[in-house]
């Protein structure tokens, strides 16, 4: 055992002098970690069916208004202090409505209007060009939308249900536990024109973990020895969010065209899967409020 322990000394100092090394020219290595990829969720096969089946369909422009946190989470803890919530709900269900084919899904910017705001000063001043020509503002510069979205995410109910079990003989033992918890967001589309509220959805999903782990805690001789291990995993929280979002995005959409999109939902189970192409079904004596605004 005191080879043991003098071997395990060795490594450290080993480990501790490769850590005070620097390369030649006095820089350290920059570690750069995994490539950058797309942010999807397990609705992106539920955007290509919702796409599909608005090839027959006019267009809807819409904006995204002020989808906020209003669950109040927050943490003071040193190591994750601030906002347990993402802030950023708005940006999410705007990344959304990108998702759709642009033909059919216009996306109008109302959510942060600084720039345009700013021009549009310099514009009226007459200090603005356009290469060599003066930009003069003119009626009809600027799209409307025809509805825009709003809500916000209202729930986040950690620790919903528990459980676990932990069992160790003569200091050789192991255990496990898991936990559920889930978040919620509210949102409604509403007629740019009118301010009528044309409908509302609540999402909600369950984010689920676990944990496993094994110890040994034993004295070989005058020795201690304390090993343990085991594994942890959780869908992201913020992932989450971004999932039902998505989901309520897709759900105030199909309201927009008047559509049926209950074909595109699927299940966590079914992976989403898209199912053939369709036409939209028509709504006997209503006309679709994409008809009913833009064509084009």
């Amino acid at each position: 055992m005191k080879n043991l322990a003098s071997g395990a000394a060795g490594m450290l100092a080993l480990l501790g002098l490769g850590a005070c090394a620097t390369p030649g020219d006095g820089q350290f290595a920059i570690e750069h970690g995994t490539p950058v990829t797309p942010n999807v969720t397990l609705y992106e096969q539920s955007f290509a069916c919702v796409s599909s089946l608005l090839a027959q369909a006019g267009r809807v422009r819409i904006a995204v208004g002020n989808v906020r946190d209003f669950t109040g989470k927050f943490s003071n803890e040193a190591s994750q202090g601030g906002y347990q919530i993402t802030q950023g709900g708005s940006l999410m269900v705007i990344s959304a409505l990108g998702k759709l084919d642009p033909r059919h899904v216009s996306v109008i910017e109302r959510y942060d209007t600084a720039v345009p705001d700013m021009e549009l000063t310099l514009s009226k001043a007459q200090l603005l060009r356009d290469e060599d020509k003066v930009r003069v503002p003119t009626a009809g510069q600027v799209v409307g939308s025809d509805y825009y979205i709003v809500g916000g995410i209202t729930e986040a109910n950690y620790n919903i249900q528990s459980g676990g079990a932990e069992l160790a003989i003569n200091g050789v033992g192991g255990g496990g536990r898991i936990f559920v918890m889930n978040i919620a967001a509210d949102l409604r589309l509403v007629d740019t024109k009118t301010l009528e509220v044309v409908k509302t959805v609540s999402m909600q999903k369950q984010i689920q973990g676990y944990e496993t782990k094994a110890n040994i805690f034993r004295f070989f001789g005058t020795e201690l020895v304390d090993f343990n291990a085991g594994n942890k995993q959780q869908e992201p929280i913020q992932l989450g969010v971004r999932s039902v979002l998505n989901a309520g995005t897709l759900e105030l959409v199909s309201a927009a065209f008047n559509a049926d999109f209950s074909p595109c939902r699927g299940t966590v189970e079914a992976n989403f899967a898209a199912p053939p192409r369709a036409p939209i079904p028509e709504t006997a004596g209503t006309a679709a409020p994409a008809d009913r605004r833009t064509t084009s």
